[in-house]
C-alpha cells in the first residue's frame, strides 16, 4: 500500500499470537522485503499497545472494537460537574487523583466522575495522565496558569435568579455581590444574594414565596447554580465562580468592583 507517498505492507495476523512472536515477526517482514511494515490489529490489549508504543515501532495500524478500545465522546459543552471537578482540582491541587478518589472526594457516583473524565480528556486539557485504562487528575501548583487554561472552556454557572419579597430562613451560602463582599471591603448591596444548588432548589421551596419584579428593590436574590463549591471557612460560594458571576453582572466595569475581584483572587486563590 501507498501511505503519503511511502510504499509499505499490511500485516495482519491469521490467528492469535503472542506479542513476542509479533515483534519478532515484524522484524522478519522487514528485514526480508526491505519495506516498512504496519500492523494490522483487530484486537489489543493495552498493555500490548504500550509497549509497542513504547519500543517506538514506526508504524502501527490499529483497529480496535468497542471492547479493545474506550471511545473517548466529544465535548460539545462542559457539564456543570466537570467544572466543579476542575475547579475543586485548581483549589486543592491535586496529583494522581483517580476516579473513584475524585469521586469520594465530591461525594458522587463513579460513573458520574468517569464522564468527567472523559470530558476532560476530549477538551485536550493537560492535567489528566493517561496509562492504559488508568486515568489520574494531575494539575501541579500553578493556580493562576491552570486558571488560565481552563477558563475558555468554563460555561455560566448561572441558571436563573429569583428576587423575593422576603429572605428565606435556609443557611445557603453567599453568591454574587454577597460573596464578593466577604472575599473583601467591598461593601454588599442592600440587598443579601445567596446561592442554591439546581438539585436543592425545590427541598427550600423558593418558588412558593413572593417575587419582587425587576426594576424594583428586593429583600434577597437567590441564585440558582449549576453547582456549589464552599470555600475554607467562608460562608459564601468559592472565589473562581464568584468572579465569574460578578463579570456576568458587571457590565459597566466598575473599577471598584474589578479591583475587589483582583484582591479576592489573589488573597484566597493564588
Amino acid at each position: 500500500m501507498n501511505l503519503n507517498g511511502s510504499v509499505c505492507l499490511l500485516a495482519e495476523p491469521v490467528e492469535n499470537i503472542s506479542l513476542s512472536t509479533m515483534r519478532k515477526q515484524y522484524v522478519q517482514i522487514e528485514f526480508y522485503t526491505g519495506e516498512q511494515c504496519i500492523l494490522y490489529l483487530h484486537h489489543i490489549n493495552y498493555y500490548t499497545k504500550d509497549v509497542l508504543v513504547h519500543d517506538y515501532i514506526p508504524f502501527i495500524g490499529l483497529l480496535l472494537d468497542n471492547y479493545a478500545e474506550r471511545q473517548v465522546p466529544e465535548c460539545g459543552q462542559i457539564s456543570f460537574l466537570t467544572q466543579k471537578v476542575l475547579l475543586t482540582a485548581l483549589y486543592n491541587n491535586w496529583n494522581n487523583i483517580t476516579v473513584t478518589s475524585a469521586a469520594q472526594i465530591l461525594q458522587v457516583s463513579k460513573m458520574s466522575v468517569t464522564r468527567c473524565f472523559d470530558e476532560i480528556e476530549a477538551m485536550s486539557l493537560p492535567y489528566l495522565k493517561c496509562q492504559g485504562r488508568s486515568r489520574k487528575l494531575s494539575v501541579g501548583h500553578d493556580k493562576k496558569n491552570m486558571w488560565k487554561t481552563i477558563k475558555p472552556h468554563l460555561r455560566s454557572t448561572l441558571i436563573r435568579q429569583f428576587r423575593l419579597a422576603e429572605k428565606i430562613s435556609a443557611d445557603l451560602p453567599l453568591s454574587g455581590m454577597s460573596a464578593l463582599s466577604s472575599y473583601s471591603m467591598l461593601e454588599d448591596n442592600s440587598y443579601q444574594t445567596v446561592a442554591v444548588s439546581k438539585n436543592d432548589l425545590n427541598s427550600y421551596g423558593i418558588r412558593e414565596n413572593s417575587m419582587i419584579p425587576v426594576g424594583e428593590e428586593p429583600t434577597c436574590i437567590i441564585q440558582e447554580l449549576g453547582y456549589i463549591i464552599r470555600y475554607s471557612d467562608k460562608k459564601a460560594i468559592d472565589p473562581l465562580t464568584t468572579a465569574m458571576l460578578i463579570k456576568e453582572q458587571n457590565k459597566e466595569c466598575d473599577p471598584r468592583i474589578e479591583k475587589a475581584v483582583d484582591e479576592m483572587l489573589r488573597e484566597y486563590v493564588w
